[in-house]
């Protein structure tokens, strides 16, 4: 009987806080109607912000300003969008990857390029079936080399490594479709 009455003291806690989160934003945010639904909105927000949680409900308890009282929340989601953007991206990348590799009917849109050229610091290939000649240009750039992406001379994108292996056809197309935009394979 006594731990059960320690979980509903823990429980009551735990609402208790959030409610006086709620009646803290209510009051700054001028939002007295919606008070009814922010524990249950706050209960919501739990899964999505994850380890974030405390931390934003502790910062918007202490916010001075309805701005500073979403601010908080609003952080604590770009933590975790953050951590997911990065996972959201390498599977987006996959994706349009092998889409664009299907499409040109081979493993890198690359391959239907006739000729290659290839060295240290930077890749051609030209010939390409589609008419266009792409390159990849790497030059040092602080403690890494920035290697800029070409498409008939108009730069398309960059990126920055520190040592990409260029001067193999196989290995330079498998950089330049991983960190290249546009019809790089990407």
């Amino acid at each position: 009987m006594r731990a059960l009455a320690i979980a509903v003291a823990l429980l009551a806690c735990s609402k208790s806080r959030e409610h006086s989160v709620c009646e803290h934003g209510a009051k700054l945010c001028d939002g007295a109607d919606e008070l009814a639904q922010c524990a249950g909105k706050l209960a919501d927000l739990r899964d999505a912000l994850g380890e974030s949680y405390d931390r934003s409900l502790r910062c918007a308890g202490e916010a001075t300003s309805c701005p500073e009282f979403v601010g908080c929340f609003v952080g604590g989601l770009g933590n975790e969008v953050g951590k997911l953007g990065t996972l959201f991206e390498k599977g987006a990348e996959k994706v349009m990857r092998n889409k664009v590799a299907s499409y040109a009917g081979g493993s890198s849109f690359l391959d239907g390029c006739k000729t290659f050229k290839g060295g240290d610091r930077s890749a051609r290939w030209d010939d390409c079936g589609d008419g266009v000649r792409r390159e990849v240009v790497c030059k040092p750039s602080f403690d890494h080399l920035r290697c800029d992406c070409f498409e008939d001379g108009a730069e398309k994108w960059f990126f920055t490594a520190t040592n990409p292996p260029l001067g193999a056809r196989e290995s330079a197309s498998r950089v330049a479709t991983e960190n290249c935009r546009m019809g790089f394979g990407n």
